[in-house]
Protein backbone atom coordinates (compact mmCIF):
# COMPACT_ATOMS: atom_id res chain seq x y z
CA UNK A 1 0.00 0.00 0.00
CA UNK A 2 3.11 2.33 0.88
CA UNK A 3 3.92 2.01 -3.03
CA UNK A 4 1.07 3.40 -3.84
CA UNK A 5 1.10 6.01 -1.87
CA UNK A 6 4.51 6.98 -2.55
CA UNK A 7 3.57 6.75 -6.18
CA UNK A 8 1.19 9.52 -5.89
CA UNK A 9 3.47 11.92 -3.94
CA UNK A 10 6.10 11.41 -6.92
CA UNK A 11 3.47 11.98 -9.43
CA UNK A 12 2.30 14.89 -7.93
CA UNK A 13 5.78 16.01 -7.70
CA UNK A 14 6.39 16.06 -11.32
CA UNK A 15 3.30 17.37 -12.62
CA UNK A 16 3.93 20.50 -10.20
CA UNK A 17 7.71 20.65 -11.62
CA UNK A 18 6.10 20.39 -14.86
CA UNK A 19 3.80 23.40 -14.58
CA UNK A 20 7.28 25.34 -13.08
CA UNK A 21 9.08 24.79 -16.51
CA UNK A 22 6.04 25.68 -18.76
CA UNK A 23 5.90 28.55 -16.75
CA UNK A 24 9.59 29.53 -16.99
CA UNK A 25 9.59 29.03 -20.32
CA UNK A 26 6.54 30.90 -20.97
CA UNK A 27 7.46 34.17 -19.03
CA UNK A 28 11.60 33.51 -20.98
CA UNK A 29 9.14 33.66 -24.54
CA UNK A 30 7.28 36.72 -23.47
CA UNK A 31 11.11 38.28 -22.75
CA UNK A 32 12.33 37.34 -26.11
CA UNK A 33 9.55 38.88 -28.23
CA UNK A 34 10.00 42.14 -26.02
CA UNK A 35 13.44 42.23 -27.18
CA UNK A 36 15.65 40.77 -24.06
CA UNK A 37 18.46 39.65 -24.93
CA UNK A 38 18.75 36.06 -23.15
CA UNK A 39 22.39 34.85 -22.14
CA UNK A 40 25.26 35.91 -21.24
CA UNK A 41 26.98 39.20 -21.75
CA UNK A 42 29.51 39.18 -24.26
CA UNK A 43 33.42 39.47 -23.59
CA UNK A 44 33.87 41.84 -26.85
CA UNK A 45 32.28 45.28 -27.55
CA UNK A 46 30.62 45.93 -30.41
CA UNK A 47 33.57 47.53 -31.84
CA UNK A 48 36.29 45.01 -31.19
CA UNK A 49 33.78 42.36 -33.21
CA UNK A 50 33.48 44.78 -35.87
CA UNK A 51 37.35 44.86 -36.12
CA UNK A 52 37.74 41.14 -35.92
CA UNK A 53 35.08 40.71 -38.63
CA UNK A 54 36.85 42.81 -40.64
CA UNK A 55 39.83 41.52 -40.13
CA UNK A 56 39.05 37.93 -40.87
CA UNK A 57 36.73 39.39 -44.30
CA UNK A 58 40.25 40.67 -45.26
CA UNK A 59 42.71 37.96 -44.30
CA UNK A 60 40.24 34.94 -45.29
CA UNK A 61 41.87 33.62 -41.83
CA UNK A 62 41.95 33.90 -38.35
CA UNK A 63 45.79 34.90 -38.54
CA UNK A 64 47.01 37.00 -35.84
CA UNK A 65 43.22 38.56 -35.26
CA UNK A 66 42.68 36.15 -31.41
CA UNK A 67 46.19 37.59 -30.40
CA UNK A 68 45.20 41.39 -31.12
CA UNK A 69 42.55 41.67 -28.87
CA UNK A 70 43.91 38.97 -25.89
CA UNK A 71 40.65 36.47 -26.69
CA UNK A 72 41.11 32.81 -27.41
CA UNK A 73 40.65 31.57 -31.22
CA UNK A 74 37.00 30.12 -30.41
CA UNK A 75 35.91 33.55 -29.39
CA UNK A 76 36.58 35.56 -32.75
CA UNK A 77 35.52 31.66 -34.54
CA UNK A 78 31.85 31.93 -33.27
CA UNK A 79 31.70 35.77 -34.82
CA UNK A 80 29.38 35.16 -38.03
CA UNK A 81 30.91 36.30 -40.98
Amino acid sequence: MWIVETLVVLDVLAEFEGDLIRTRTGEGRVDKACGVKMGRKSKMTPHQMKEALRGRRIRGVMGDIPGTFNFRHGTISRLAI
